[in-house]
């Protein structure tokens, strides 16, 4: 089934496909880590949104 161009859900905050929180962020292209609940902005630490984590440079090189 092709979703048409109305049935693209927009970039912002909508109920949290999880069930851990009450809203997630959703970005366009995926859900973010980026979470409310009862009107308070935090961030889901454990969440990678399906993205891969990336090591941070610095991390990376100290490891080699």
């Amino acid at each position: 089934m092709l979703l048409k161009r109305r049935d693209v859900m927009r970039p912002g905050w909508h109920p949290d496909p999880t069930g851990r929180h009450q809203y997630r962020e959703w970005d366009g292209v995926v859900w973010t880590e980026h979470v409310s609940d009862f009107g308070r902005a935090s961030i889901d630490w454990g969440y990678s949104g399906g993205r891969r984590r990336r090591r941070s440079r610095a991390r990376a090189v100290a490891s080699r």
